[in-house]
């Protein structure tokens, strides 16, 4: 299924009880789905870095930034801004980094390779689980506005979680993965409820 960002908000909206929108650009009781939606895209790739979304890992080389640091370190490397790098997941094979502002800095030579989480910005190709887990946290930021019955708020920011949790698990069995003793002996949901 090809999903658009007016779906997803529509799905957040059916999670609450209220009527669809056809363009981010309606204000049901005042809300701006157009700041509302990007801003939950993003907390919700962020907020998975153990494990990541598979929809917006991504690797790539970097190159080394023309000014040099003003600190210790030798070179410094700007986080890719296209697509735009959420959360920095791993730099491979170097062992010394720092991470100041959106460059990393080491004293490893060009091109260093990372691992990334990037901002979505075409929900064509998501996953159903990862367009579930946005609808639910829209529904989250949106319940408050919507709803004015405090139990029905509670269940719905309750049946969000669950859905976001229960989308992160379902996302990682769908992907190709290390063994769990790579993963340090721990299934997918000790995982996801240690810590």
């Amino acid at each position: 299924m090809a999903y658009t960002w007016v779906g997803i908000c529509n799905m957040a909206l059916r999670r609450v009880g209220a009527a669809p929108i056809t363009a981010l650009t309606d204000k049901p009781s005042g809300l701006d789905f157009s700041a509302i939606y990007q801003e939950a895209v993003d907390e919700i790739i962020s907020e998975n870095r153990e494990l990541g979304w598979s929809d917006a890992r991504k690797r790539t080389a970097l190159a080394v930034d023309s000014t040099a640091p003003d600190s210790v370190w030798l070179y410094r490397y700007l986080l890719p801004a296209s697509p735009y790098c959420l959360t920095l997941v791993e730099v491979i094979d170097v062992v010394d980094w720092e991470l100041e502002g959106r460059y990393i800095q080491t004293d490893a030579e060009t091109p260093i390779n990372i691992v990334y989480d990037q901002r979505i910005s075409d929900p064509t190709n998501i996953s159903p689980h990862l367009a579930v887990a946005i609808a639910a946290r829209i529904s989250e930021k949106i319940v408050y506005r919507l709803v004015q019955d405090k139990t029905l708020r509670e269940a719905i920011l309750r049946d969000a979680e669950r859905d976001i949790l229960r989308a992160r698990g379902l996302d990682a069995i769908k992907r190709k993965g290390k063994s769990q003793a790579e993963k340090g002996g721990y299934s997918w949901v000790e995982r996801l409820t240690s810590g």
